[in-house]
């Protein structure tokens, strides 16, 4: 259920450690959005695209990559997806299974959670969810642009997990 105009969300620590890094959105967000999709590649190989964040560039448009420390719980990165720098804690890295981090920007708040699914031994279900809060982010962001985020998102990955 959205939260009001003016719910701020847990403090950051508290979204990272009780949230993020037990797989979980923040139900009472104002935004919540989930898309899935269903890539013809094995999951160990959207896996590695997954954690090559480095090279996300290569097939992610419009995402830039500012830092990167490691991909391991803890580690951190920071980047750009059109306006706004987003400073971001990885919290869940489970190979071939999940990767969710939390993230900043500005006064918002968010919580992004990629989830892999093998269909069989060649095709993998890949659902990416969001929670993102913050004071008035209703006036300002909707959860038809998260989605259209992710949906983007996912076909990027789509198409390059699918390249021969």
């Amino acid at each position: 259920m959205a939260s009001g105009l003016f719910y701020s969300g847990p403090d950051l620590g508290t979204l990272h450690r009780e949230y993020a890094a037990n797989g979980r959105l923040d139900d009472s967000a104002q935004l919540n959005s989930s898309h899935g999709i269903v890539i013809a590649a094995p999951a160990a190989k959207v896996w590695q695209l997954l954690v090559d964040v480095a090279n996300w560039p290569n097939w992610y448009p419009g995402f830039q990559l500012k830092t990167l420390t490691e991909v391991t719980p803890g580690g951190t990165f920071e980047w750009t997806l059109g306006n706004g720098v987003v400073n971001s804690t990885f919290a869940v890295v489970t190979p071939e299974r999940e990767l969710t981090w939390s993230g900043k920007a500005m006064w918002l708040k968010a919580v992004d959670r990629h989830v892999l699914e093998p269909v069989d031994a060649n095709n993998t279900r890949v659902t990416v969810s969001e929670s993102m809060s913050g004071v008035l982010i209703p006036l300002i962001y909707s959860t038809a642009k998260i989605q259209k985020v992710q949906e983007t998102r996912l076909q990027a990955l789509k198409a390059a997990a699918e390249k021969s």
